[in-house]
């Protein structure tokens, strides 16, 4: 799957809280669930990196990175 750049940079330009309910409605639409407490800046910043080289990553990091914000029960 190819992310439009554009898309990409509109993200990472969002404040915290607004790309992180953005990463969390995605995570739903796959069957995560995530908090809805915003992660720390440096998590935030490692989200924003992943996304600037989302076409780098593999699936095992992006997976990696969506456990470590799963919602406990």
């Amino acid at each position: 799957m190819k992310l439009d750049p554009r898309a990409v940079q509109a993200l990472t330009a969002l404040p915290d809280d607004a790309l992180w309910n953005t990463v969390r409605q995605i995570a739903a639409s796959k069957g995560f669930r995530l908090t809805a407490t915003t992660p720390p800046p440096e998590q935030m910043r490692a989200i924003r990196e992943a996304l600037t080289h989302a076409d780098k990553i593999d699936m095992g990091t992006a997976i990696s990175m969506l456990k470590t914000y799963r919602e406990k029960k």
